[in-house]
């Protein structure tokens, strides 16, 4: 039965686990996640602990996705990142690209650059508000400047949120001698296929 329960919650969408906030156990959470039997369900309980955790836990959470001596599975390291969000909003954003999305020497592995990446598309895509949401594509409008190296990553959800209005920017992308790798021309060309932008239509006719 507590497998079954386990399928179904991790198939719920994030923003309707946060509709189960009042249901939560903070501590019964936090015994499961140091549980070394339970360290596949790791990233589940992350989630949901992040509804329930209170500000106390900030510094702890900073502590474990800044330690280098651990080895992190991406889905946990992601759900990590979303935790910590859900935890501190705004201000986590504000963290999380210092710390997490950092360029040159203190630049991330790359698969904890693609898990705190994941975190942050589940984090827009169950946005509690269009302010919550808006707080994120501002971010993104940043790394697009700081970090091209990511920008699969954000015209996908870009894409999938259809902002339209970074449109101009991607002709830019392509139009430029900027190096880009198969996957990111696709995505980029991809967005520019859906787009309603006027000047959409026009930039893929002369490719």
């Amino acid at each position: 039965m507590h497998n079954v329960a386990f399928d179904e919650l991790s198939r719920l969408p994030f923003a309707s686990m946060r509709l189960l906030k009042s249901n939560l156990d903070e501590k019964k959470l936090s015994e499961w996640i140091n549980n070394t039997n339970l360290m596949s369900r790791r990233p589940l309980y992350y989630l949901l602990w992040g509804f329930v955790a209170t500000d106390k836990e900030t510094k702890e959470l900073e502590n474990r996705l800044l330690n280098k001596q651990r080895i992190w599975p991406k889905q946990e390291y992601a759900a990590i990142v979303a935790a910590y969000l859900e935890l501190n909003s705004v201000k986590g954003l504000a963290w999380v690209e210092l710390n997490l999305l950092a360029s040159g020497a203190n630049k991330k592995p790359d698969h904890l650059v693609q898990a705190t990446m994941m975190a942050l598309s589940v984090h827009g895509s169950g946005a509690s508000s269009a302010a919550k949401q808006n707080e994120i594509i501002e971010l993104y409008r940043r790394l697009i400047q700081k970090r091209p190296d990511l920008i699969s990553y954000v015209v996908a959800d870009l894409n999938q949120w259809q902002r339209w209005e970074f449109t101009p920017y991607f002709i830019q992308v392509l139009k430029s001698e900027a190096t880009l790798t198969f996957q990111q021309r696709y995505s980029v060309i991809m967005f520019l296929q859906r787009s309603n932008h006027p000047e959409a239509k026009k930039a893929l006719a002369s490719l």
